[in-house]
């Protein structure tokens, strides 16, 4: 230390010191002194910092052999081909992915529309059977089948009404025919009927209709809420609701009849409540009944020589047609006596009688032609056998 300080004060007072640095040790610790700076002089600045500084200073010369920016973009043309790639192996797999989600999809539209598709065919299936089991009920002109119920239709609903009995002939009104169906409407009576309790039949042949020609008696029967019609003795309708009727045939055989359905049915009179006056009629009931009385009636190849009871065929057309022209009831012996009782009426009315059975042939065509009836009174002691009449 002493020696640095005699060095100093050596160096302010002589202007040539090079003269003074001649020994090589002190010129070497003098260069030294130099070039490093004491860094104790200097409290301020620390180690580490210098050392930071001359790091970056050897980083900086090492920076001018190999370009930062070279590098760089080397590193960043190897990081864009691995982007790249990931790239390419993202799309890929999202590509794998979709195809994946398409045949999964694809395959289970397909299983999906196989299976609906099946079900569809067998929903069709069963609504085609549905519907032509239905339709083998249907019929314009059908007949009941069993002892069934009959329903009337309010809001679109079905209510019981009555019954409708086996074996009754019913006309059907036009049906449009679907799987749903479950009544059909009975035209004339405006009830429905479920169609599992009817089948197909054919128009019915004969309605009987004289009593069209009966006069109404000017009274009606008002029935109970519930009665049941009887039509040529068998049951026809039953309904739970009064109703009230003109009567045709009055009182006979405890019954009342009336028209119905385009049929004279009868009515109990334990199923009536009461009877009303009522103007059904103006027409009168014919007085008497005149009757004709015939024997035999021959054709051109027939021997019949008594003027008496021989009357030619075109002869006795003629007097029928005048009765069939002039409307004329032909009554059956049944009804002369109902006539007879009062219990019906009838404004024109004749009895036709055959007697004895000859030559019957001609009078039965005739009667026939013209749809009238005649009583025929056989002398059974002169025939052995009555096939011949069966027919009549």
């Amino acid at each position: 230390m002493d020696k640095q300080n005699d060095l100093n004060n050596n160096l302010d007072e002589t202007e040539d010191f090079t003269e003074l640095i001649s020994d090589d040790s002190l010129a070497n610790t003098i260069t030294e002194t130099l070039e490093l700076p004491n860094i104790n002089k200097y409290p301020k600045f620390r180690r580490e910092d210098y050392e930071k500084k001359e790091y970056s200073k050897v980083e900086s010369d090492f920076s001018k052999l190999v370009k930062k920016s070279d590098y760089k973009g080397f590193k960043s043309e190897l990081n864009d081909d691995s982007e790249k790639r990931k790239g390419k192996k993202r799309k890929l797999k999202k590509w794998v992915y979709l195809i994946i989600v398409l045949v999964l999809f694809g395959g289970g539209f397909g299983v999906y529309k196989i299976i609906n598709d099946r079900k569809i065919a067998q929903e069709k299936a069963e609504k085609d059977k549905k519907i032509a089991e239905i339709e083998s009920h249907y019929s314009k002109y059908a007949q009941i089948s069993n002892d069934t119920i009959l329903y009337v239709k309010k809001d679109n609903s079905f209510e019981e009404i009555g019954k409708i009995y086996n074996g009754v002939n019913v006309e059907l009104t036009d049906e449009s025919i679907d799987e749903n169906t479950k009544y059909f409407h009975i035209k004339d009576l405006d009830y429905y009927i479920s169609y599992n309790d009817v089948s197909k039949s054919e128009e019915e042949k004969e309605i009987n209709s004289r009593y069209k020609k009966y006069l109404p008696f000017n009274i009606n029967i008002v029935t109970k809420d519930n009665f049941t019609m009887y039509y040529e003795n068998e049951k026809y309708l039953t309904i739970n609701k009064e109703m009230e009727f003109p009567v045709i045939i009055n009182d006979y055989d405890n019954k009342y009849f009336v028209e119905y359905n385009n049929r004279l049915v009868s009515i109990s009179k334990d199923d009536v409540s009461k009877t009303v006056e009522s103007k059904n009629t103006e027409k009168k009931n014919q007085s008497k009944i005149t009757t004709f009385c015939y024997h035999r009636v021959y054709d051109v190849e027939d021997k019949c020589t008594d003027p008496y009871v021989c009357l030619k065929k075109d002869v006795f057309d003629k007097q029928m047609k005048y009765l069939s022209d002039n409307n004329y009831l032909t009554l059956t012996l049944d009804e002369m006596y109902m006539y007879m009782k009062g219990n019906i009426q009838v404004e024109k009315g004749v009895v036709i009688t055959i007697d004895d059975g000859y030559l019957f042939k001609a009078t039965d065509e005739v009667l026939d032609k013209y749809g009238l009836n005649g009583t025929m009174f056989v002398i059974s002691g002169d025939f052995k056998e009555y096939s011949r009449f069966e027919n009549l």
